[in-house]
């Protein structure tokens, strides 16, 4: 409902952006579900779920993203002082550089917590890649760190004017890839390992991008001459996943480690260009 007023005066946009910080909230919260069910603990939710600091570490990952090969999560694993086992975790990235993006972050986190944290070369770098662990401690740390700045759990603390999300609601203000990603690599960098995948995004499933020379556009796709076409083809071009999304007329750009020097070696830890299979 604290998005109604963002959504009345943006043509229809309303349903689009509940959804879409719903979504956000269902990711981050995923460890406090996962604990419910481990205590079989039936019925809706109540304050005492919200407010318990999860137990579980959470691999999220996008409903439309398909796994092409073994990928491994796990870079290291060792006990902590209060003997609970804590892993780093090895994530990928991409260069999308939003800006609504980090100023939510900053408004949820202060300026120092929520500013982003840039590769060993200096260039931004990004979260938003369709999947991560998320880590518990850290989770909570964020939890923690936004109730204490914005009085409120997570959840109500982003629809408080002061988060500045209902104001940009139809402007996707809020990310929780980001959120996370940076927080972590701030404040907790042994939960994290930068490490990239050969990734892309789009097109939809129904689609075939033919290699162009402007980001393979609409006019350059075809339909599937078989069901599994696309991720057959995305397979043997040796992409570790592709998120297919259904509303992608093009897929813009890819990234891969064995071509980081068409991106003149700005991509740390395995690479990334805008290259076509």
């Amino acid at each position: 409902a604290a998005l109604a007023p963002a959504g009345a005066t943006h043509g229809g946009s309303y349903a689009y952006a509940v959804g879409w910080y719903l979504q956000q909230l269902i990711k981050l919260y995923c460890g406090r579900a996962i604990d419910r069910a481990e205590r079989s603990v039936a019925g809706p939710w109540n304050a005492a779920d919200v407010a318990r600091a999860p137990d579980f570490d959470a691999l999220v990952v996008d409903s439309d993203v398909v796994w092409l090969r073994d990928v491994a999560f796990v870079h290291a694993a060792a006990r902590d002082a209060a003997g609970a086992c804590r892993a780093t975790y090895n994530a990928a990235f991409s260069r999308e550089a939003h800006g609504l993006y980090y100023v939510t972050n900053k408004n949820l986190l202060g300026a120092a917590d929520g500013a982003p944290v840039p590769d060993a070369g200096g260039h931004p770098v990004s979260g938003v890649a369709h999947h991560m662990v998320f880590r518990s401690d850290v989770v909570a740390a964020i939890e923690a760190r936004v109730s204490k700045r914005l009085g409120a759990p997570l959840h109500a603390a982003l629809l408080k004017p002061e988060a500045g999300v209902v104001k940009e609601a139809h402007r996707n203000a809020f990310s929780e890839y980001q959120l996370y990603f940076h927080f972590a690599r701030r404040v907790f960098p042994g939960a994290v390992r930068v490490r990239q995948l050969y990734w892309a995004n789009g097109p939809g499933p129904r689609s075939v991008a033919i290699c162009g020379g402007d980001g393979w556009p609409a006019h350059e796709m075809r339909g599937l001459r078989a069901p599994t076409e696309a991720v057959d083809a995305d397979r043997t071009a040796g992409y570790d996943y592709v998120a297919y999304h259904s509303y992608a007329k093009r897929r813009p750009c890819v990234y891969g480690p064995a071509a980081d020097r068409a991106d003149g070696g700005a991509c740390f830890g395995g690479g990334c260009t805008r290259d076509c299979y």
